[in-house]
């Protein structure tokens, strides 16, 4: 596997720890909210050479569309930023809100991103 890969396997593996909340490794899948989906990294090289030496991730938080929808987000964003804290090399660099594609509809999201060495 690649580093990139195994990064990105440690983050769902850190995500699946927080409760009731499904995590989908399929950009593809139609999410069930609450759901996590771990988009693929931006990567950038070592300043010296070819080697790929970081990656940030998109993690989409997804909620469903309902009037609860923001006080579902607001429940699990800490949560989900303590589990990727204890993802070896993972920081949170920020949360911004957003939506988040499923099937033809955009649910209501938090995109979280995370920085990684690799």
């Amino acid at each position: 596997m690649s580093p990139a890969g195994a990064a990105r396997a440690a983050l769902m593996a850190g995500l699946a720890r927080v409760p009731d909340l499904r995590v989908y490794d399929d950009l593809a899948a139609v999410v069930d909210p609450p759901g996590a989906v771990v988009g693929p990294p931006r990567l950038t090289p070592d300043g010296y050479g070819p080697d790929l030496v970081n990656a940030v991730f998109v993690v989409g938080l997804v909620a469903p569309a309902s009037d609860r929808a923001l006080d579902v987000l607001f429940d699990l964003v800490q949560p989900v930023c303590d589990a990727i804290y204890e993802v070896p090399g993972a920081v949170v660099t920020e949360c911004s809100p957003g939506t988040w594609p499923a099937g033809a509809a955009s649910l209501p999201a938090y995109l979280v991103e995370v920085e990684m060495s690799l």
